[in-house]
């Protein structure tokens, strides 16, 4: 391996890592994947605060927030007046509304316009130490109606009038509440990951007869009546890369390049260039041959 490419090896390895570590570093809101467990908990009572704002004013919500085990957590009185559809338990490190949300429960939650204890049980990978904010978030409207906070987090309270409140029309402004699933979170650095790798070593991996052609006809000037030399560059990144990248070749790894120069290319000052993917011999082609490319 040469030192360019030893270089290059070496500055895109640090440059995954770096991103990776980016990656890491700033999901402080993300909840992070466990599995709960029934006999592990802590005993905590929160009420539910309705958020303020113009999308959720006709609704009517009340209740409060206990954990009942390791797995479920109970809203005793709930009443959840007018409700909102599509409305799921999400898990947050932050009250504020524009902050990272992430699913917790399967169970939709419907209305309940009489005062009663309703129990919801985490889905696989939550768990309470995972989160700190419990959260009900419409995701058909993308909003927070109410929230209900198991562990102090220092943050502005959500009624505040700051840009992460829902502007009019039930429509959430650029703060909105951002809900992510764990899978996607997953997926996006998989494929931030190998986007990188590719763009970077799709320069290192190439056809070694065509390096030598290219080298060849750059040597060779001018082609005379109207030849053009044809300087080709490959790069392959593999079968799961090209799986990856859906067939966008100039990106993923397949490039082409020419100069003004063709018909010359096989035989001009007696030069034979092998097709790609063969190595040599450069050989010089028969005298009787040596003028066709100025007839052809």
């Amino acid at each position: 391996m040469s030192k360019n490419n030893s270089k290059s090896y070496s500055a895109t390895f640090l440059f995954l890592v770096l991103i990776s570590l980016f990656l890491l570093e700033n999901n402080n809101a993300v909840v992070s994947a466990s599995q709960c467990d029934p006999s592990v908990f802590n005993s905590t009572s929160a009420p539910l605060k309705q958020v303020t704002n113009a999308s959720s004013q006709s609704v009517t919500i009340s209740g409060t927030v206990n954990i009942k085990d390791g797995c479920t957590f109970t809203v005793d009185k709930f009443i959840y007046f007018f409700a909102f559809p599509s409305s799921y338990w999400y898990g947050s490190n932050s009250i504020d509304p524009g902050s990272v949300a992430v699913a917790i429960s399967d169970t939709s939650v419907k209305q309940y316009d009489i005062a009663t204890p309703v129990d919801f049980k985490l889905k696989d990978g939550s768990s309470f130490s995972d989160f700190s904010v419990l959260k009900l978030i419409t995701t058909q409207n993308d909003f927070v109606i109410a929230y209900a906070e198991l562990r102090h987090s220092p943050t502005a309270p959500p009624n505040s009038n700051n840009s992460n409140q829902i502007g009019s029309g039930g429509k959430p402004s650029s703060g909105a509440s951002v809900i992510i699933d764990r899978n996607l979170i997953k997926y996006l650095m998989i494929g931030v990951l190998f986007v990188i790798w590719g763009h970077f070593n799709r320069f290192n991996l190439t056809d070694p007869a065509i390096l030598e052609q290219n080298r060849i006809a750059s040597q060779l000037g001018p082609c005379p009546k109207g030849g053009y030399h044809e300087l080709r560059s490959h790069y392959t990144n593999g079968t799961l890369f090209w799986a990856f990248c859906l067939g966008l070749p100039r990106f993923c790894g397949y490039s082409r390049k020419k100069t003004v120069c063709k018909k010359c290319n096989a035989t001009f000052e007696g030069v034979h260039f092998p097709e790609p993917g063969h190595s040599g011999p450069y050989t010089s082609p028969p005298p009787s041959q040596k003028q066709q490319q100025y007839s052809s």
